[in-house]
């Protein structure tokens, strides 16, 4: 009995395989969102870094550091009930945010570690990220406990960016 209950699974499974598929069986797949609307909140973020920096010399355009602080505020925005919230994605948001921004503000140390040191332009470079990212620790540090505000009391951005 199992000897012909097996010979008649291979044949619907072979008269699957030569039917040609139709639209309806084929599985369907779920469309994903564009890569900016997936990581809007980490874009923001590194994009009010980048802005913010334009206020320091040698572009003093000042008034940027206000548009850099709202992209920041608005990457905070976008972390919704639905997603984490907390210390972590603030401390990441700041995190991105101050390297963006000492990345563009401290482009000269590639340059002193060059001309002044053996060490060459891949730890000039090295050098660049790792003091960026030593020097926005405090920004993360601030925007974490932004984040943990807002997940506590309930508190806007607004309200928790101070």
């Amino acid at each position: 009995m199992t000897g012909v209950a097996t010979r008649e699974a291979e044949q619907a499974h072979q008269e699957h395989d030569a039917a040609p598929e139709t639209a309806s069986d084929a599985p369907r797949r779920q469309e994903r969102a564009p890569f900016h609307l997936r990581h809007r909140a980490p874009l923001l973020a590194v994009a009010g870094g980048a802005v913010a920096a334009l206020a320091t010399p040698p572009f003093d355009a000042y008034p940027l550091m206000f548009a850099g602080l709202g992209l920041l505020g608005l990457s905070l925005r976008d972390i919704t009930p639905e997603r984490k919230r907390g210390f972590w994605p603030g401390f990441a948001y700041g995190l991105l945010w101050g390297t963006a921004g000492q990345l563009i503000v401290l482009r000269f140390v590639p340059d002193v570690i060059m001309r002044f040191t053996d060490l060459g332009a891949g730890l000039g470079y090295l050098a660049l990220v790792l003091l960026a990212m030593g020097q926005s620790v405090h920004w993360a540090l601030g925007l974490g406990l932004a984040g943990l505000l807002r997940k506590r009391l309930g508190a806007p951005v607004e309200l928790a960016l101070g």
